[in-house]
């Protein structure tokens, strides 16, 4: 670095801008003029200390006002002072800022967050400056409708950028897996996103949402700080070996490049005419000035000297990092933070003031005053600045009209005007009607009892609803004997939407609990009256029975005795007894099993007053539910298959519940262990389908099967398959229970064989009336 670029290092001190008085530094940085003019065209000066050291910087991007400080700074001949010739070098795909700095093919370089990772990673990387307050980064995927959320970004493709190290801790803190999700070189172009090469990409808020503004793509972005992951940004940074080769050169670069900032933020629109003329003249002025606008509450020049960094901020990155696992815990930061000599070596300086002017050594000692006094202030805005980043809630200082007298938040995202504007408005301009009001009733109560706690309000911003819980401290004004009040304004929206999805789900759980118990005081119901209809028939097979069964026996004995004694002649008379009560008893079999009909007809019974609208897909998916325990006995399966575009019937659930469960129990016990019951819901609503629009479920098993003589005949109460021997059984009385219900209902229930093994029970219902009716 040359004599003259070392020395307006240090007058850099004294410029306006500082915390010390502006006249008197304007006065100082005369004096250092002159002197520094004296001693540069002295005879100690030699034309070689005039040489410029050249250096380069790597960027993280192409050229954009995201480099804005550092174009001013070269421009406007800043890094020239500082005895640097700068060169810029812009981001390729695949290409790493942090690899560039490291082997040397650039001096400084531009970064994330993280530089940790690759400090761990034993990368001797240093961070000079911090320009983004907060990270730029977000993530962006089309959009998903009122229902979006980051966790729809799992198991899909994202396009993310080597340093976007934090996205993926943020996706790691929703608990999505890395390895969940189908990563894919990032192109840099949102066209991919646009065209669906990808169904997501990392981003940077300043810059892609733009371009899908312009082609009007709707989107939603995700950002990191909604998870409490609030990173710095775009971070200047170097290497151990440059700072111990060129201490000097790397100062100098650090107070050119924040003075460059400096300017650019104070004046966009001669910035954005610069890089359309000299850097890229592709990008237009309108998406520069967005990227500037949106870079503003990023950078927060307002409340934060640009650079700036909290080491304490640094540690709580860190201990993120840590907390998924990227980085070790208490990750040591020693040797990671630029710290600069604060004590500013005055000898030579008093060497060459004292060739100039003697009276230099007085107006010397008034400068080092101002600077310590300069240096109080600064470690005091730090503090404070430190304060206010750690607070996450709003604050206001408001008088006892409500009138808006001080805003105090780094939190500006959530307002829709700038924060300034609102300084003097009065709080009823500013929100809705109710939420005045409640925030004057905290203002009267804090005037009485000093403070006020726990009421809420409801605001509408940025298109969203936001709750907020008001904490209310009454300050008494000194000069004027008027209350002011500090009021903190805590966004608690994210647990009253918790709370009410807990409301919303216990209350269904009520209704669930109660609809469950009304449904067993019914089957509990039907079971006592169907062990109505059992008792019943038994006492009457009993007592009908004796009486023929009697005679039988009677005659049958008689018949005995005397086939022993010879007496032939009898024997036709005592056999036509026997068959004669034979035939009654025929006779009395027959009416008791119509009696036993005619009973199921009765239990099967369905009033008008019962049907209701049911969908029989939710009435099958329950049964499949109840019988899976009985499934999982012999290792069988259920199967539920839908190809049916319309479910709905008018009919009795709990009946409908009792045929179905009946017909899948009775498939899975003719079903051999290891084998599946299917079912198959699907309608005849095509217009080549005969007959009335209806339901249709298929209970399909792999078992033995049916005779096909006994296809009909299986749906009558205590039927005896011919296959009892191979341990089929009877069917008893579910089956003709299950046929009953299904009649009815107005449908049907019939038997078939599979081609491929096994027996096919088929149930045929009437859809809902208002379906019926509109596909007629």
């Amino acid at each position: 670095m040359t004599m003259w670029g070392k020395n307006l290092k240090l007058m850099n001190v004294l410029r306006p801008g500082t915390l010390m008085n502006s006249s008197r530094a304007s006065y100082l940085r005369t004096l250092f003029t002159l002197s520094l003019f004296l001693v540069q065209f002295s005879p100690l000066a030699t034309p070689s200390s005039w040489a410029l050291d050249s250096v380069t910087v790597q960027l993280k991007w192409t050229h954009a006002f995201q480099f804005a400080g550092y174009y001013a700074a070269k421009e406007l001949g800043y890094y020239q002072e500082a005895g640097l010739d700068v060169n810029f070098q812009e981001a390729q795909p695949g290409v790493d800022a942090v690899t560039e700095v490291m082997t040397g093919n650039a001096n400084f370089g531009v970064g994330t967050s993280s530089l940790l990772l690759a400090k761990k990673a034993g990368q001797p990387v240093v961070v000079l400056a911090v320009i983004f307050q907060h990270s730029p980064y977000i993530l962006i995927s089309g959009s998903q409708g009122n229902t979006a959320n980051i966790h729809d970004i799992a198991g899909k493709r994202i396009m993310m950028e080597p340093l976007s190290n934090e996205l993926r801790a943020y996706l790691k803190r929703e608990g999505i897996p890395i390895e969940g999700i189908i990563q894919q070189e990032h192109s840099f172009n949102p066209q991919d996103l646009i065209d669906g090469k990808t169904d997501a990409i990392s981003a940077y808020v300043t810059n892609q949402p733009y371009f899908l503004k312009q082609a009007k793509y709707r989107y939603e972005a995700y950002s990191p700080r909604s998870a409490g992951i609030d990173f710095y940004g775009d971070n200047l940074f170097t290497s151990e070996h440059e700072i111990k080769q060129h201490p000097n050169r790397v100062k100098a670069f650090r107070a050119a490049s924040l003075r460059g900032w400096e300017y650019a933020m104070a004046h966009p629109e001669e910035i954005i005419e610069l890089i359309r003329k000299k850097y890229s003249s592709t990008k237009t002025a309108d998406y520069l000035r967005f990227e500037a606008a949106q870079m503003a509450p990023l950078i927060q020049e307002a409340l934060i000297a640009i650079g700036y960094m909290n080491p304490g901020r640094w540690r709580h990155i860190a201990d993120t990092y840590s907390e998924i696992g990227m980085l070790p815990k208490d990750f040591q930061l020693n040797g990671f933070l630029y710290e600069p000599n604060p004590q500013i070596d005055l000898r030579r300086i008093y060497i060459y003031l004292a060739i100039a002017l003697l009276a230099l050594g007085i107006i010397s000692g008034i400068a080092l005053y101002f600077l310590r006094i300069n240096k109080r202030l600064k470690r005091s805005q730090a503090e404070l600045t430190a304060t206010l980043e750690a607070i996450p809630d709003l604050l206001f200082e408001l008088d006892e009209e409500g009138n808006y007298l001080e805003i105090k938040t780094t939190h500006s995202t959530l307002f829709t005007a700038k924060i300034q504007k609102l300084i003097g408005k009065n709080i009823k301009d500013v929100l809705p009607p109710e939420a005045t009001s409640t925030l004057m009733e905290c203002l009267l109560a804090a005037g009485q009892s000093g403070s006020d706690y726990g009421r809420v309000i409801l605001l509408p911003l940025n298109q969203n609803e936001f709750h907020f819980e008001l904490s209310v401290a009454r300050k008494t004004s000194a000069h004027s004997g008027y209350n002011r009040f500090i009021v903190l304004a805590r966004d608690i929206t994210a647990r009253v939407v918790a709370e009410n999805k807990i409301r919303v789900l216990n209350e269904d759980l009520e209704a669930r609990v109660l609809t469950r118990t009304a449904e067993l005081a019914t089957a509990r119901s039907e079971a006592e009256s169907a062990n109505a209809v059992k008792t019943g028939f038994m006492a009457n097979v009993s007592h009908e029975m004796r009486t023929p069964l009697t005679g039988i026996l009677g005659f049958a004995e008689i018949g005995k005795m005397r086939a022993t004694k010879a007496q032939a002649t009898n024997f036709v008379e005592y056999f036509e007894n026997i068959k004669s009560s034979g035939q009654r008893l025929h006779k009395l079999v027959e009416s008791l099993l119509t009696l036993t009909s005619q009973s199921l007809e009765n239990h099967a019974g369905i009033a008008a007053d019962q049907l209701e609208p049911v969908d029989l897909e939710s009435i099958v998916f329950e049964c499949t539910v109840s019988m899976d325990k009985i499934a999982k006995q012999k290792d069988q399966c259920i199967v539920l298959e839908k190809n049916a575009e319309f479910t709905q019937l008018h009919g009795d659930p709990v009946r409908l519940r009792q045929a179905i469960e009946y017909l899948i129990h009775n498939a899975l016990r003719y079903s051999a262990p290891g084998k599946n019951v299917n079912l198959l819901l699907s309608n005849n609503f095509s217009n080549r389908s005969p007959g009335k629009p209806s339901l249709i479920l298929e209970i399909l098993d792999e078992g033995c099967g049916i005779p096909e003589a006994e296809l009909t005949a299986i749906f009558e109460p205590f039927y005896e398959s011919s296959r009892t021997a191979t341990g089929s059984g009877g069917t008893g009385l579910g089956l003709p229970l299950s046929h009953s219900i299904i009649k009815r209902h107005q449908g049907t229930l019939t038997a078939s064989n599979r081609e491929s093994g096994g027996a096919n029970f088929k149930i045929q219902l009437p859809c809902a009336p208002q379906m019926a009716s509109s596909l007629q």
